[in-house]
């Protein structure tokens, strides 16, 4: 690994993002979703989205993780498959009423062929942010190597560290 982490840090953090990336759809269609209500003047279907898909994670976390009941333990991983299992709710949740289900926005098969000539234009505006974005996390990445070389102790440090930040901003970005 590039990071030289321990092999216990390893053999218990790889197969989270493994496991996060796999599901990354999930997240992508959950957030497309959410907006779509945002932007037809439905936001509290958007928030029921959220919402329930939050409340099956945080109910299946400890279980998943720890084994309660008939799950099994899965430790860390099992964190990973709650949030994507959670998810994967919400969006089942919110595709249900773009597809008829009641809501404002109605999806027709015919609406899901993809117009290349109307992506081209999105695509050109956000190459800049991209290129932004891809520098930010580069430099992100850079900035946790070298925390790396401190230890484990100081990454998880500053992980919790910035959660809380980015926790106590949260507020100021709405």
């Amino acid at each position: 690994m590039a990071m030289e982490a321990d092999e216990e840090v390893l053999a218990i953090g790889v197969p989270y993002p493994w496991l996060m990336f796999g599901g990354s759809f999930t997240i992508l269609f959950l957030f497309l979703i959410i907006a779509v209500f945002r932007g037809a003047a439905d936001a509290s279907l958007a928030m029921k989205a959220l919402t329930l898909a939050n409340c099956i994670n945080i109910v299946l976390d400890p279980c998943l993780i720890y084994g309660y009941g008939p799950f099994p333990e899965l430790g860390l991983s099992g964190a990973a498959v709650a949030t994507n299992i959670g998810r994967g709710i919400g969006v089942i949740y919110g595709l249900y009423y773009i597809c008829g289900g009641g809501g404002r926005i109605r999806l027709h098969m015919k609406n899901m062929l993809p117009h290349l000539s109307t992506l081209n234009s999105p695509v050109k505006i956000s190459l800049g942010g991209i290129v932004q974005f891809l520098v930010a996390m580069a430099s992100w990445v850079f900035l946790v190597q070298i925390i790396f070389s401190f230890g484990s102790e100081a990454v998880a440090g500053y992980t919790i560290g910035v959660r809380i930040v980015m926790f106590t901003i949260l507020p100021a970005w709405d």
